[in-house]
């Protein structure tokens, strides 16, 4: 995108939060990280229990719990609570699968693991390389909209400064 046509969406955008800046920007950051949470493929829960939010640092180190898209969605928001315009936004995750799945580098044919408890043979979540789950990724498709973002969450400010 080119940085001329940035700067006036953002100048448009401003011009409608009229005063709402922080919670306007604090809902793309939310519905940025909501989505990316809810495109992230759940096999055992660890990836999706690894997203983790800062301001002003990237976070660090990974968690060995397995998580649900719930669990990982009201993590998000609490860390989210602190949100300020001005700052950084971070949001990652550090397991090192995490780009084979965005990417689809899975080997092709893909390895045969383990099977999990319950199961009679391991189960492949992968096609050719790219995740079955989640095969465009789930960050880069998510950056794509994120115009569509902005403009939402300015339609939305818009609404409620009328409706008060």
């Amino acid at each position: 995108m080119p940085q001329g046509t940035f700067k006036s969406d953002i100048t448009k955008w401003v011009a409608k939060a009229k005063g709402n800046v922080r919670a306007v920007a604090k809902k793309i950051v939310f519905d940025l990280g909501t989505t990316i949470i809810t495109r992230t493929p759940v096999d055992t829960g660890r990836l999706v229990g690894n997203w983790q939010y800062a301001e002003d640092h990237i976070p660090g180190g990974t968690f060995d719990v397995a998580g649900s898209r719930e669990q990982a969605e009201a993590q998000f928001a609490a860390a989210l609570a602190s949100f300020e315009v001005g700052h950084r936004s971070y949001f990652i995750n550090n397991l090192p699968y995490g780009p084979v799945v965005e990417y689809g580098l899975y080997p092709n044919p893909p390895k045969i693991g383990s099977k999990k408890r319950g199961e009679s043979t391991p189960t492949i979540h992968v096609i050719n390389g790219y995740s079955t789950q989640a095969p465009a990724g789930m960050v880069r498709i998510t950056v794509v909209e994120f115009q569509q973002f902005v403009a939402q969450a300015a339609n939305d400010a818009d609404q409620l400064r009328r409706a008060s």
